[in-house]
């Protein structure tokens, strides 16, 4: 059997070899084409110079691209969607987001309090060690904790320094109660509407700048003045506020609020009632709401700034002696009425505290006393003026009094706030330049130690101090 098929598979073989010889034998070139055949192969580039000619090329292509020379790329296939490929409201909030931005490091030199570092790096953090400050709108360091342990359970973060605060320009809402703070400046934060900061155990609060301002809730601190004079929702306080006096006897506060609220939220004011509240030269008693600064006399007559103007006065005309008292800034005039009667030879006695014309106008010059003189028919009348200059400070205080703590690399602002309607420059004085400085009221605590900063007023030299114990960090 295997050897029957062997044979077989032998003469298969030799059938195969036969056909290919037959079938290379009709496509070889017959005699009259074998010419043209050498002729081709003896015309063929060697393969040699083919190699050569593709080195060339890809050499010539080299030196194109180092030419920066632009190569001729095939044309892609386009392809049309009906959907663009990201949305022009996601574009439009990326640009908001980052026009302007510029990241900040969380780290000491931005931020010297290692609590408010480890807050921000989880709360706005990029992951990376930096945070985008603009993009901040709400900073809270407090965690009402009263659901789960009751009422009045809470915890703070930890923090006592908010420096670098002022990097967040966007900042809306502000929550640092419980945190032990002794100085606090969000003067620079415009933006900022909400501020609470009860129980942080401040010393100085300056918000002068936070022009958005219409809620503040500062009790249980240690300043003894709030000036929030520059808040924009406070001009004219205490007028359009009402007092709430439910807080006052069992927690010693009192509340300012408008009756209107903005998200939930009353606006208004909530300080200590034994604080002093300054208000565009306005000062007022927080428990009383009522003005707390010496009223100036009472006057006949008042005529603001440098204007001439005549205002009828009627000093007893008919009596031959009168005697009043005139409030009225330098450079303010006042006629002098005199019951329908002619006067002439109008004279005054001091000139440096108000001249007199023919006509009966007297023009002050600086507060005193003087007598002017003029006469009907043949009488002599005088009246006798005490002038007084409403411009003239006549007390001046501090936002800070008594003594007070500090710690050396603190820095506070002191304000200082005279009688209504004076003017003055304030002179600023330090008792220890080594221990503190101070410069447009605004204090550096230097070393430990102990140092007296005056508020001088340049005209009427009244004056204002506190005193600050200062204590390494």
């Amino acid at each position: 059997m295997k050897r029957w098929y062997m044979r077989l598979l032998s003469a298969a073989l030799v059938a195969a070899l036969l056909l290919s010889g037959a079938a290379l034998a009709e496509e070889l070139p017959t005699a009259e084409e074998a010419p043209l055949v050498e002729e081709i192969i003896e015309t063929e580039e060697p393969v040699e110079e083919s190699v050569e000619s593709v080195d060339a090329e890809v050499e010539e292509t080299e030196a194109a691209l180092e030419a920066d020379v632009e190569l001729e790329a095939p044309e892609e296939e386009v392809v049309e969607t009906s959907e663009p490929l990201f949305a022009m409201e996601d574009v439009e909030e990326s640009d908001k987001l980052m026009a302007g931005e510029t990241s900040i490091p969380i780290d000491s030199a931005h931020f010297p309090d290692a609590a408010f570092r480890k807050y921000l790096s989880t709360h706005g953090g990029d992951g990376m060690g930096n945070i985008w400050p603009n993009t901040v709108y709400e900073i809270t360091l407090f965690e009402d904790l009263s659901a789960q342990y009751g009422e009045g359970a809470h915890e703070s973060y930890g923090v006592t320094s908010l420096q670098g605060i002022e990097y967040f320009t966007n900042l809306k809402k502000l929550n640092c109660m419980y945190n032990t703070i002794s100085v606090l400046d969000v003067s620079m934060l415009k933006n900022l509407e909400q501020l609470w900061v009860p129980n942080c155990g401040l010393t100085s609060l300056n918000v002068s700048g936070c022009t958005s301002l219409w809620m503040l809730t500062a009790v249980g601190n240690k300043f003894t003045t709030l000036d929030i004079s520059g808040c924009a929702a406070f001009a004219g306080f205490p007028a359009g506020y009402k007092r709430d006096e439910s807080a006052l006897k069992k927690q010693g506060y009192i509340i300012y609020n408008t009756g209107k609220t903005r998200g939930g939220y009353s606006e208004g004011l909530t300080c200590d009632a034994s604080v002093t509240i300054v208000c565009n030269g306005v000062t007022v008693s927080a428990k009383t709401g009522k003005k707390i600064v010496p009223a100036v006399p009472a006057s006949f007559a008042q005529v603001a700034g440098k204007a001439a103007a005549t205002v009828a006065v009627d000093p007893a005309s008919t009596a031959k002696n009168t005697k009043a008292t005139a409030l009225a800034a330098p450079g303010s005039a006042m006629q002098l009425n005199l019951g329908g009667a002619t006067g002439k030879k109008f004279k005054s006695s001091k000139k440096k505290v108000a001249t007199v014309n023919k006509n009966g106008v007297v023009t002050f010059k600086k507060g005193g006393k003087v007598k002017i003189t003029y006469k009907v028919g043949k009488q002599t009348r005088k009246v006798t003026l005490t002038v007084i200059d409403p411009t003239m400070p006549t007390a001046i205080a501090l936002n800070q009094t008594g003594t007070v703590a500090a710690k050396v690399g603190d820095a506070v602002t002191l304000t200082a706030t005279m009688n209504e309607g004076a003017v003055s420059a304030i002179k600023w004085k330090t008792s220890n330049k080594k221990v503190a400085t101070v410069k447009n009221g605004v204090v550096t605590f230097k070393k430990a130690g102990k140092v007296t900063i005056t508020a001088v007023t340049k005209r009427g030299k009244k004056k204002a101090k506190v005193t600050y114990t200062v204590s390494k960090q």
